[in-house]
């Protein structure tokens, strides 16, 4: 439960994504996104970098798993832009008996018993930084009939520590692949800051 409770965030994201209708206007967003601002949060010691066109806020939770999660969000492009895009960061505690992949495993059993139609895509280990995560790629039902749609989500999970960061993006699959080169960059821009360094003696 501990685990679902941490996915809070994302799945009511992903709840208001699915009351809206779609929209074919890509090339305009893709366009304005040329331009990255960097985000650094050194409470939680974390930076990224988003489209600068883009608006950028913290939400403070009230829960003692989640710590904090930002959310990056994209600007309406006009008045038939039903959809506001988003990017979330979402910092929660990792419980003592999990590591990383067990995390993951839990959170994965939960998602696939709650979601309508879950399919997992992928899932990948990777290491950045010489810190290890894992990113899942899957697809799933949101909303009730007849006002339901389909949402491809990629989530990359980081843990450090005592912390797990959370990076996650979903959108229906019309705009899903047509913005995946801006969310790669923004994945590809996280780091975790003020880690020890490494310190090598050299003997002659």
């Amino acid at each position: 439960m501990k685990i679902f409770l941490l996915f809070c965030a994302i799945l009511s994201i992903l709840y208001l994504i699915s009351l809206n209708f779609l929209t074919n206007d890509i090339n305009a967003i893709l366009e304005q996104d040329l331009n990255f601002s960097q985000y650094t949060n050194p409470k939680y010691d974390f930076s990224i970098k988003y489209p600068a066109s883009w608006d950028l806020s913290e939400i403070k939770s009230k829960s003692m798993e989640n710590l904090v999660n930002v959310e990056i969000k994209s600007n309406f492009d006009g008045p038939q832009d039903m959809i506001q895009e988003k990017f979330v960061i979402s910092i929660n505690k990792l419980p003592r008996n999990l590591d990383l992949n067990k995390y993951v495993d839990e959170a994965l059993k939960q998602i696939n018993s709650t979601y309508q139609e879950f399919k997992l895509i992928s899932d990948q280990f990777s290491e950045k930084d010489n810190i290890q995560s894992r990113t899942i790629s899957y697809s799933y039902l949101a909303g009730i009939p007849p006002i339901s749609t389909k949402i491809v989500m990629t989530t990359e999970i980081f843990s450090y520590g005592d912390k797990v960061y959370v990076l996650s993006f979903g959108t229906p699959p019309n705009k899903y692949y047509d913005l995946l080169p801006v969310m790669n960059e923004i994945f590809e821009s996280f780091q975790i800051l003020n880690r020890p360094q490494m310190i090598y003696l050299y003997l002659s």
